[in-house]
C-alpha cells in the first residue's frame, strides 16, 4: 500500500477547520438557516457567519500545529465533539457551564442510561474514523522559524478575512449576535471548551470562598417537648416536570388520574424550579436564595435548609436512589438505598423508586 504524500500543516489545519465547521455543527447550521432569510442578504450573512467561525477555528488550530501536539489535540477534539453533537441532536441541549456541571457531576447509573447504539455510531463516524485518517496522514513540518513565519501569515490572513466580512455585513451580523445569544452555545467545539473553563472557574472561586453558616439561631419551639408521638415528615424530590401538563394543575387532559383520587391533596400552583438540571434545581430548592437570585458558587459555599433543621435538633436523613443530592446533603445522614439490592425492586444496574420506602417504618 503506497504511503500517503506528506502535506503541509496549513493544508491540514484548513481541512480540519472545514470538517469541524461542517461535520460537527449541523445543529448550528439548521438553526442559522431557520432564523435568517433566504434572500441575498440572508445568504450573505450565513456565508459571513460561517467564514468567521472557519477563520477562528483555523487560527486556533494553526497555533496548535506543532509536531507531537497537533494530532493528539485534534483527535481529542474529534472524539469529544462526536459525543457532544449526539447529545445536542438527540436531546436538543445547548452546552453552557450549567450543562457541563450537570455532566461533570453525573454518576455511573445515569451514564449507563444514556449509552446507546446511536451514540456509538456518532463516535465511530465522527470521532474514530476521522481520527484514524489524521493519525495516518504524514505532515511535513518546516524548520521552526519558517513554521512561525507561516503561522504569522495564516493568522494575519484570517484576521483580515474576519474583519472584512464583519465590516461588509456589520448591520446584519450585529443584529444576529445581539438577538440570538444562543448561537455561541451551539458552536462545536468552542461551546464545550468555554463551558468547561466556566465550570473550572466556578470550582476555583468556590474553593477560595469561606463556608457560610445560616440560621445559627434555629431551635425547636417548646411545643415539641409535649409531643406524645414521633413526628415524621417525608419530602420526595423527583424529576423536573412541566407543570402545565399536570391534570391537577388545570391541564385539559387528565394526566394525573390517581393523584386526583387522593383526599386532602393540595397542589401548589405558584412554584417554579430553578432549572431542569439536577445540579441546579436540587441545591436551589434547599437554599435561601430563591430562583431569581440563585448562584451555584454561593450555594456550594453556604448551608441550606437541611443544615438549619439539623442544627435545630431535628434528625435529617437523605435517602437516595440515583442522582445524588449535589452537595445539599453533605452534612446530614446519607443513605444510598440502591445498595440494598432487593431482588424484587432492583436489577443489575438500578432500583425502582419503591426501594426508598424500605425500612422507613424504623423511623
Amino acid at each position: 500500500m503506497p504511503t500517503p504524500r506528506a502535506v503541509r500543516p496549513e493544508v491540514v489545519t484548513l481541512l480540519t477547520s472545514a470538517f469541524l465547521l461542517l461535520g460537527f455543527n449541523i445543529n448550528l447550521w439548521q438553526h442559522l438557516f431557520a432564523i435568517t432569510s433566504s434572500d441575498a442578504k440572508g445568504l450573505a450573512m450565513r456565508f459571513a457567519f460561517g467564514l468567521m467561525i472557519f477563520c477562528v477555528f483555523n487560527i486556533v488550530l494553526t497555533l496548535l500545529a506543532f509536531r507531537r501536539v497537533f494530532k493528539p489535540v485534534v483527535i481529542a477534539l474529534f472524539m469529544i465533539s462526536a459525543g457532544v453533537v449526539y447529545f445536542m441532536t438527540e436531546y436538543g441541549v445547548m452546552i453552557d457551564a450549567g450543562m457541563f456541571r450537570n455532566f461533570a457531576e453525573t454518576n455511573v447509573t445515569e451514564v449507563q442510561g444514556l449509552l446507546s447504539f446511536k451514540l456509538a455510531l456518532y463516535i465511530v463516524l465522527l470521532g474514530v474514523l476521522p481520527s484514524l485518517i489524521l493519525w495516518k496522514l504524514p505532515i511535513s513540518y518546516r524548520r521552526w522559524h519558517l513554521e512561525l513565519f507561516s503561522k504569522l501569515v495564516v493568522g494575519v490572513v484570517c484576521c483580515v478575512a474576519i474583519g472584512g466580512v464583519a465590516l461588509a455585513n456589520y448591520q446584519g451580523l450585529s443584529s444576529l449576535f445581539r438577538n440570538h445569544h444562543e448561537l455561541r452555545l451551539m458552536v462545536v467545539p468552542s461551546n464545550y471548551i468555554g463551558a468547561s473553563l466556566g465550570y473550572l472557574s466556578e470550582q476555583v472561586i468556590s474553593a477560595q470562598r469561606p463556608f457560610v453558616k445560616i440560621g445559627e439561631d434555629a431551635k425547636r419551639s417548646a411545643d415539641w417537648a409535649t409531643h406524645a408521638r414521633k413526628s415524621l415528615t417525608v419530602l420526595v424530590v423527583g424529576e423536573s416536570a412541566r407543570a402545565e401538563n399536570f391534570g391537577i394543575l388545570g391541564y385539559g387532559r387528565d394526566t394525573t388520574p390517581n393523584l386526583n383520587k387522593e383526599s386532602g391533596l393540595v397542589a401548589f400552583t405558584d412554584v417554579y424550579s430553578c432549572g431542569t438540571e439536577t445540579a441546579v434545581s436540587v441545591p436551589c430548592m434547599f437554599s435561601n436564595m430563591g430562583r431569581k437570585n440563585y448562584n451555584a458558587t454561593k450555594a456550594r459555599n453556604q448551608e441550606g435548609l437541611l443544615d438549619v433543621l439539623k442544627r435545630a435538633g431535628i434528625e435529617v436523613v437523605w435517602r437516595d436512589n440515583q442522582a445524588g443530592c449535589k452537595g445539599t446533603c453533605d452534612r446530614v445522614t446519607f443513605q444510598d438505598v440502591s445498595n440494598l439490592k432487593d431482588p424484587l425492586l432492583c436489577n443489575s444496574h438500578e432500583c425502582r423508586d419503591e426501594i426508598l420506602l424500605q425500612n422507613l417504618q424504623g423511623f
